[in-house]
């Protein structure tokens, strides 16, 4: 699906006509009947993630040497063989073949095959030989040396989904294209006086060749499932891995159900990627430092109500502390009107979801309102939830539009969403965005209002840790259970709970004055 619609699929391409290919003793294009294109396809989509298919096409493609005795010196040094199996044996077909047969463009297959090793390789060759040339153009080498400076005064922000496992640098400014970017590095040497600069296959091969990029991945890499792919991941682990995904799904979907029965109030919860301010097309903004915006979305599933909670780094900070304030203020402002037990799904990032500051407001909340709070989180790298689809339509309406003030986030915010289908009927249902002051965030971490000072379900050496949590239960008499599995019964958690009296300890504000305001401050001293 794609924006509500139908999204046509992928398919496979007709046979190879080509009078080369008939002629060649090589390629065995002819030796393919419909079936077995067929079974090769679906194989090849049943692929998952995505990085699978990758790996793949790598090992269907082979890189060759050009032979050197052309009279015709050609700067090509190496072409590419493409194969397929057919019964169990690898078959030279092709590349035209090899697209059709898989579904595939030509640029998506060019730009796998870039990330072999093979090619890798070439690329460090081409990169040496590339300094010797240099060495010996002094004209060039000032050029190179502009290029540099140019990328580097370029404000650049990591992958908010994959920075664990991307090395790539992602610029902060929304150019549209390479060739867009490439405009602005040509005013870019006029205006400093730079002289002509590099042309654009220069330009574009020091682009990739420093790991940057134009548009951050929307989704996680899961290390799993990649590494199982990879033959690094034992088949024991990665089979125990699927099912924990599984069970986890099929826990959430259970809870949405008793939450839709009116049994309880089931959210799920997350951070959005980093978003910029000001944010707009303008040359004179890419080389300034901005100011980073951050939005906590908390998702209703049985009335899909969603609050985000907007606010930029002058007003708050991305500590533990922040993120209680946030889950504390949304279920005291819609969950106390009832007895319902409440039940919190989210990743496990242990600075926001997984930690004990936040379980010890959530106990502490439970104690004062007499409430259950049950906490949920999902396997690592499978973390899909309702709250990433207001992410996703929010991301959406962003697209084109220029933020000059962090608070121009409020306004897309309420606009992304208008409408949403409820049993078949269209009804509004728009989201609920506010814009937070230093003044909302409490201090969850002072000494006297914890109780605990860990999590951890095990006492001893190779006990499980606090990543082995698969759920806690908040109960009113200040006691907490644990599981490490959603098929086990609760266990009481192996930590000393000391009582605790919340007449005398309320949370105190976490900032006493703005964070803008304490910088200002500071330089003025």
């Amino acid at each position: 699906m794609k924006q509500d619609s139908p999204r046509k699929g992928r398919e496979m391409g007709p046979c190879c006509s080509s009078p080369f290919c008939k002629r060649s003793k090589a390629r065995h294009c002819d030796k393919f009947d419909e079936a077995s294109k067929l079974k090769i396809f679906k194989c090849f989509w049943k692929l998952s993630p995505w990085s699978a298919k990758q790996i793949f096409v790598q090992t269907l493609v082979k890189s060759v040497s050009v032979n050197g005795s052309s009279r015709i010196k050609s700067r090509r040094q190496q072409t590419f063989k493409y194969f397929l199996y057919l019964c169990g044996h690898a078959v030279q077909v092709c590349k035209s073949f090899l697209l059709s047969t898989l579904g595939l463009r030509s640029a998506m297959v060019k730009n796998w095959i870039e990330k072999t090793p093979e090619a890798i390789d070439q690329l460090k060759r081409s990169k040496q030989a590339e300094t010797q040339t240099l060495k010996r153009n002094p004209l060039q080498v000032a050029r190179k040396d502009h290029l540099f400076v140019f990328f580097d005064n370029l404000e650049k922000m990591e992958s908010h989904y994959c920075r664990k496992d991307s090395k790539k640098q992602y610029l902060a400014a929304t150019f549209r294209s390479k060739a867009e970017l490439y405009e602005v590095y040509k005013k870019y040497t006029v205006d400093n006086g730079y002289g002509q600069g590099v042309s654009y296959f220069t330009f574009s091969q020091f682009f990739d060749q420093n790991n940057l990029a134009l548009f951050t991945p929307r989704k996680d890499q899961c290390d799993t499932c990649v590494g199982f792919i990879a033959g690094q991941v034992s088949v024991t682990k990665y089979n125990l891995h699927i099912e924990r995904k599984r069970r986890a799904k099929d826990e959430k979907d259970f809870d949405k159900q008793a939450a839709l029965e009116g049994r309880c109030h089931v959210f799920t919860m997350d951070k959005q990627s980093v978003k910029l301010s000001p944010n707009f097309n303008a040359s004179a903004i890419y080389f300034k430092t901005r100011m980073q915006v951050h939005n906590f979305t908390v998702y209703n599933l049985a009335n899909h109500h969603c609050n985000n909670y907007w606010w930029d780094e002058t007003q708050g900070d991305l500590s533990a502390s922040s993120f209680a304030s946030y889950v504390i203020q949304h279920i005291q402002t819609h969950c106390l009107s009832d007895t319902l037990p409440i039940i919190l799904y989210s990743d496990g990032c242990g600075g926001q979801n997984r930690n004990y500051f936040l379980s010890n407001a959530l106990s502490n909340f439970t104690v004062k309102n007499n409430k259950i709070i049950e906490q949920k989180w999902l396997e690592k790298g499978h973390t899909q939830m309702e709250c990433d689809s207001a992410h996703a339509k929010i991301e959406k309406k962003l697209k084109n539009r220029s933020i000059f003030v962090p608070k121009d986030y409020i306004d897309v915010t309420k606009t992304a969403r208008k409408t949403i289908a409820i049993d078949n009927i269209r009804q509004e249902h728009p989201f609920e965005a506010a814009y937070l002051q230093h003044d909302f965030f409490s201090n969850y971490a002072r000494k006297d209002q914890l109780r605990f000072r860990s999590i951890r379900p095990g006492v001893k050496a190779k006990d499980p840790t606090v990543s082995n949590l698969r759920s806690l239960i908040y109960l009113p008499d200040g006691k907490i259970k644990y599981t490490i599995d959603f098929d086990e019964e609760y266990k009481d958690l192996p930590r000393k709970i000391i009582p605790y009296d919340y007449k005398k300890h309320e949370p105190k504000r976490l900032h006493q004055i703005a964070l803008g305001n304490l910088v200002q401050n500071t330089f003025k001293n």
